[in-house]
């Protein structure tokens, strides 16, 4: 028979690996400065290091013929070091887009779609969608002007959808670039 003590130090041990067990996805860390991708395995597929904010990989595709056929390679992908660094870049992104008056015109609890703000010569609606460590990043709009007076735009608004129903094989599949 346990005593109310022994009930108490149960409850609180059981609290306590509860709560490990949650943070440990919390902290994991991913060696962006560590990774490369196998262009053999992954052909079109290319990274650099940015350093906006907070530094990242930023990875997309750029293969001839394929590029825009598949919805996942018209994405671009922010790749950070852990999902800690990955939540402050998508807040400074929403404070800037604020702080310059962009207009975000919807918003969900991991995502926001934003006129991109400091662009000159286009008018861009990007959609950014923050899944752990990575920040989908898709234009889902865009009208390009030039001084002569010509106009271009390109219409990707099926790109909302399809992140948010598929952004967890999205994420994995550009994690799996690296491995």
């Amino acid at each position: 028979m346990r005593t109310k003590s022994g009930h108490y130090r149960h409850a609180a041990f059981v609290l306590l690996i509860l709560m490990l067990f949650t943070l440990s996805g919390c902290g994991e860390t991913y060696p962006i400065h560590d990774y490369e991708i196998d262009r053999d395995k992954h052909p079109g597929w290319h990274f650099y290091e940015g350093s906006q904010y907070v530094e990242h990989l930023e990875v997309s595709f750029s293969g001839t013929g394929l590029s825009g056929s598949d919805p996942a390679e018209r994405a671009t992908y922010l790749v950070f070091e852990s999902s800690g660094a990955a939540k402050t870049y998508y807040k400074k992104c929403i404070k800037d887009c604020k702080d310059s008056e962009a207009e975000i015109y919807e918003r969900g609890t991991n995502w926001f779609i934003s006129h991109v703000p400091h662009t000159y010569d286009a008018e861009i609606t990007r959609m950014y969608y923050l899944d752990q460590n990575v920040i989908i990043c898709a234009d889902v709009y865009i009208a390009m002007y030039n001084t002569l007076g010509d106009s271009d735009s390109i219409n990707n608004s099926d790109m909302k959808e399809y992140i948010l129903d598929n952004h967890g094989e999205m994420r994995e599949s550009v994690m799996e670039l690296f491995s």
